[in-house]
């Protein structure tokens, strides 16, 4: 909105249509006044508003998505071709363009600009400009000469102004676009990733609030948690995301949760008083000491949602949806090198494990531009997104996967086997993780197919466990590498044979 300069042309679309034309007379304000037409905005703090003249409506409005399918071919060649960010439209898993969502106020490019022009009857009542000059509206009216973006709230309530022009608005937005939307922005930011990193991501997200993403040291697990936080709108400028760089002296919480100086209590200060707000809470360099150290009230929490801390005589509480289920995401970004010691059990059972390898594999030189999130994606769409049925099918291939773990512990009764089979929660997760690759659609998860997604549940919930004699451990690696073979799952297929050629060691481990 601040690039909107006096004269420029601006194109109005309402309720699905685009209904006519006005000119910027007055650029970008910030106003404090009552807007007109305030609706839900009313009552709160300052706005962005622009004032507009001459508004004309079309000779026939143009439904939009008419509009968009007789011109795909023209549009998306013109989205190839067009260097400006923050395009109009976007393409989502259907293969169809959309509205970009939240952009209240885009570029429009030369192309679109013609097109719209030839939409409608009579080309005399267009101005003849340079369209390269024009603002396309995403909204606008037909009976005031102004134009306002929602409103730029204060703490503590959620909907705060990001430094990119525009305040963090709540979207209604499915999964299948949430993950298009993903993957377009990594690629307008230069975040290069292959098509199913961010879907495997959201997935794992979607399915247990604390996710690690790991590989060695320079892999962009980071840039990448980050940048998915940006995606859901969270921000550590309106104590939305805490980013944590973890110490490597810490032997307790103290620094989390002293009441003075702790970094969550303020954060889930923040969650509590604003119900539907989502939260991160990144913790960077997990294991550069044992988490257990200072993540344990943190972990018990998140299970049994008894108070973290009591500050000031009040419970210090995690922030929750209304069915109980943590409104705080958890990312933590853990190195495996030989330096580093592997998690425990007990911070592998509770987290959902991702190792996003396929990063090294780029040879594009181009350092990621995250810029702070413009939209955001309420509480209530993320526990919707996350529901899934009080019953859940097991995949067959778990089935398998289970037996073969039964049937080693039944010819191996002399060895202790509870720290080596999935757990109960290791064994949901996994059925909760298909679910929801099922209702999305692999179609809009960047072609991620079922032994796809059974391959990294596999790999992050039950291969982490693995370790112990290579007399004793054999006997299980080798039935699991059949399996794994004849499933045709390569990334757990890998882990299995990194065991397996370790035997010299006497030891071998997930972890190296």
């Amino acid at each position: 909105m601040k690039e909107a300069q006096a004269g420029d042309l601006v194109l109005h679309s309402v309720d699905r249509e685009l209904a006519g034309f006005s000119f910027v007379d007055i650029p970008c304000q910030e106003r404090h006044d009552e807007p007109p037409q305030a609706g839900k905005w009313a009552n709160q703090a300052a706005y962005y508003w622009i004032g507009l003249k001459g508004y004309t409506p079309f000779s026939r409005s143009i439904p939009l998505r008419e509009f968009l399918d007789t011109n795909q071919a023209s549009i998306s060649e013109d989205m190839s071709s067009t260097a400006f960010r923050y395009y109009p439209f976007v393409k989502m898993g259907d293969n169809k363009l959309h509205l970009r969502q939240g952009g209240y106020l885009s570029h429009c490019s030369p192309r679109i600009y013609d097109l719209i022009r030839d939409a409608v009857t009579g080309e005399a009542e267009h101005p003849a400009i340079d369209a390269c000059e024009s603002i396309a509206a995403r909204s606008g009216s037909s009976d005031r000469d102004d134009a306002e973006s929602p409103r730029k709230d204060e703490s503590p309530d959620p909907h705060r102004t990001s430094p990119l022009l525009r305040p963090r608005h709540p979207v209604e937005i499915t999964q299948a676009e949430f993950v298009a939307m993903a993957r377009q922005l990594a690629e307008e930011f230069c975040l290069s990733v292959p098509a199913d990193v961010l879907p495997a991501v959201h997935l794992a997200a979607i399915t247990r609030p604390v996710v690690l993403l790991a590989g060695p040291p320079g892999l962009g697990k980071t840039t990448l948690a980050s940048f998915y936080a940006g995606l859901l709108g969270c921000d550590a400028d309106d104590e939305t995301l805490l980013w944590l760089a973890i110490q490597a002296h810490w032997i307790s919480d103290e620094a989390m949760l002293d009441a003075h100086s702790g970094l969550l209590p303020r954060l889930c200060a923040r969650g509590n008083a604003c119900p539907d707000l989502l939260q991160v809470a990144l913790f960077d360099e997990f294991n550069l000491t044992r988490p257990e150290y200072y993540l344990s009230r943190y972990f018990s929490a998140l299970d049994s949602k008894i108070p973290l801390d009591r500050h000031r005589n009040e419970p210090l509480r995690l922030p929750v949806d209304a069915l109980g289920r943590s409104r705080l995401l958890t990312f933590a970004t853990l190195n495996i090198d030989e330096s580093s010691r592997p998690p425990s059990d007990k911070i592998i059972d509770r987290a959902f494990l991702i190792e996003p390898a396929e990063l090294l594999r780029t040879r594009q030189v181009r350092y990621p531009l995250l810029l702070p999130p413009t939209h955001r994606i309420s509480s209530q769409t993320w526990s919707r997104w996350s529901d899934i049925p009080s019953s859940l099918e097991v995949p067959e291939e778990l089935g398998g996967v289970l037996n073969i773990f039964d049937n080693y512990a039944l010819t191996n009764p002399s060895i202790i086997h509870e720290s080596l089979s999935p757990s109960r929660r290791a064994i949901i997760d996994i059925c909760a993780y298909m679910y929801h690759h099922h209702q999305i659609g692999e179609d809009h998860l960047g072609g991620m197919t079922r032994a796809h997604a059974l391959d990294r549940a596999i790999a992050g919930r039950i291969l982490p466990r693995l370790r112990g004699e290579v007399v004793q451990l054999r006997r299980l690696l080798d039935p699991l590498a059949e399996m794994f073979e004849r499933q045709c799952w390569p990334r757990s297929l890998r882990h299995i044979k990194a065991m397996q050629n370790r035997v010299e060691f006497g030891f071998v481990s997930f972890w190296g």
